[in-house]
């Protein structure tokens, strides 16, 4: 393949996958992602709380600190039986690394 036709390849990816997006749009997603997982908690949906968390997630709390998704899932499972949720939250604002500039 050219030289040529493999960056356009490459943008083309990048394009489609969204890593040519703003800052403003990753800050945005970053906002949309907590208020997504803290909405689990509101609607009581244990299952889409776990589907927010990463693999090697580590949650502090009151009976110590939770180390991998399984764990937190567990340790997280009861907080959610009752039929009102014991807190909520709400993200005030979000921040994102601003990507390194080429020099």
């Amino acid at each position: 393949m050219p030289f040529d036709a493999a960056i356009a390849v490459v943008l083309t990816m990048l394009s489609g996958s969204g890593a040519l997006e703003t800052h403003a749009d990753r800050k945005e997603q970053v906002r949309a992602a907590e208020a997504g997982f803290a909405r689990t908690m509101a609607d009581r949906d244990h299952a889409a709380f776990v589907a927010y968390l990463a693999e090697d997630a580590v949650f502090f709390g009151r009976s110590g600190v939770q180390r991998g998704k399984a764990a937190v899932a567990a340790a997280w499972k009861p907080l959610f039986e009752a039929p009102r949720a014991p807190f909520a939250w709400e993200p005030p604002r979000s921040k994102c690394s601003t990507p390194a500039r080429s020099q």
